[in-house]
């Protein structure tokens, strides 16, 4: 990947980061009530986070899919790589990007590490759920 290919990354992730900021910024309604379990699929959390973040990537979006699949308990880098065939490293780093934008949560108390989805998802869930 080229600097400007990394710059131009960037730029779609900042950008996206700045979207949510100005709909959190602009929702002034009290914290909306959590969403039941079994309320939302997979694949609903993925919509949801593509709308978040239009530039989630086609494996970001996988990597999301199977952290959705096991929420609310959370799951390890391990059962995601394997159930996308996907190296751990890269599943590792998906991981990390997923949680920089507050797709997913990093208990790194937990031994392995375990990730569930994150606070801005699941917010942005709950006020699409209201609305």
């Amino acid at each position: 990947m080229t600097n400007k290919d990394l710059l131009r990354e960037l730029a779609a992730h900042l950008e996206a980061a700045a979207s949510l900021v100005r709909r959190l910024a602009e929702d002034d309604a009290a914290t909306p009530p959590p969403i039941a379990d079994e309320e939302l699929s997979a694949s609903d959390w993925v919509t949801y986070a593509r709308e978040l973040h239009p530039a989630l990537g086609d494996r970001q979006a996988q990597v999301l899919s199977e952290v959705a699949k096991a929420h609310p308990q959370g799951t390890g880098t391990g059962p995601i790589w394997r159930a996308i065939d996907y190296e751990q490293t890269n599943t590792y780093l998906a991981l990390g990007a997923l949680s920089r934008q507050g797709l997913v949560q990093k208990d790194e108390s937990a031994k392995p590490h375990r990730y569930y989805l994150g606070p801005a998802l699941i917010e942005y869930a709950s006020r699409r759920k209201r609305d």
